[in-house]
């Protein structure tokens, strides 16, 4: 066979093997999708709708640890009315949770939710400019907040947070300086931070880690005996409670007044016993002459004194 005659009988052959290749071939697209499974419009719905904004989110910044919310809140609403924001772009509430650095005791980290999150880089521009040194961040969780079972009941004296998810809880170690300035510091870091969780407790609990509750129909609680005194001698609820509350026995038996009868003189002590009364004022005063290394009874014997021992003489 010439070549020229095979060549040409070559390319019929290959002609008509692509030919019928073409013909059997499957269509690529058909051997793909015969493989997918149909999904349900629900399930298809879903997963256009996860790739939606959040329905809120959250923006952390810090304040000075004894500001009150309400001060905080109103003062960035009037900011958010001055650039045109609506108000209810923003929760009317605001949470709090202790500085993460330990030595930072007079600061919080305030935690605000943005029910609007396309409007969260313009609120963070604005707390940014409002409150000076907030470092706002826009996060997209809140803390744990504590409950009754994260606080350290326990009885050992010490100079810490006693709630143990707060950082200034220190692994149970002293934080908060052995002094007057120590106390107040970690008195206002509980009333400012964890005072919800700390008045949950039963009186027993609060006093075992040092806090004490001005009466029970009240609210206000204080590490320091000073401020709670203070408090007392203001407060209209520990004056009913008092009233409502005070023992009708005969205080010449009473242990209470044990000191003041003490040094009462023998003439004055029916004076005394009318002077015990359930008002609060007079208690709070009684109080007072207790704790007094000089009391008024001493006072006016010391006057006296010197006129009992000058000896008068006739002419």
């Amino acid at each position: 066979m010439s070549p020229s005659l095979l060549e040409d009988d070559i390319a019929s052959q290959t002609s008509s093997m692509i030919q019928l290749s073409i013909t059997n071939q499957q269509p690529l697209t058909l051997t793909t999708t015969s493989h997918k499974r149909n999904r349900p419009s629900s399930s298809q719905s879903t997963a256009i709708n996860s790739t939606e904004q959040p329905s809120c989110c959250y923006i952390q910044f810090n304040t000075p640890l004894q500001s009150k919310p309400t001060d905080i809140l109103n003062k960035l609403a009037t900011a958010l009315n001055n650039a045109s924001i609506p108000q209810d772009s923003i929760s009317p509430t605001l949470s709090s949770w202790a500085f993460p650095s330990t030595k930072v005791t007079d600061e919080k980290v305030s935690f605000i939710t943005i029910l609007d999150p396309s409007l969260a880089t313009r609120i963070v521009i604005i707390i940014r400019m409002t409150f000076d040194s907030s470092l706002p961040t826009i996060t997209d969780a809140l803390p744990h907040y504590p409950t009754t079972s994260d606080v350290d009941t326990s009885s050992e004296p010490s100079c810490n947070c006693r709630i143990k998810t707060c950082p200034f809880y220190y692994g149970g170690m002293n934080i908060f300086s052995d002094n007057p300035q120590g106390l107040l510091n970690a008195q206002n870091h509980g009333l400012h931070l964890h005072h919800d969780t700390l008045i949950s407790l039963p009186d027993d609990l609060l006093k075992n880690i040092g806090w004490t509750r001005c009466c029970p129909p009240c609210t206000h609680i204080y590490l320091s005996s000073n401020n709670l005194s203070h408090h007392r001698s203001e407060c209209n609820t520990y004056s009913t409670h008092i009233t409502t509350n005070s023992p009708t026995s005969d205080p010449t038996t009473s242990s209470q007044w044990a000191p003041l009868f003490a040094m009462c003189p023998d003439s004055h002590k029916s004076d005394l016993v009318d002077a015990i009364s359930p008002l609060p004022q007079t208690q709070i005063l009684l109080h007072f002459l207790l704790s007094s290394t000089d009391g008024a009874w001493n006072r006016n014997s010391q006057r006296k004194t010197p006129a009992t021992t000058t000896t008068h003489h006739e002419p």
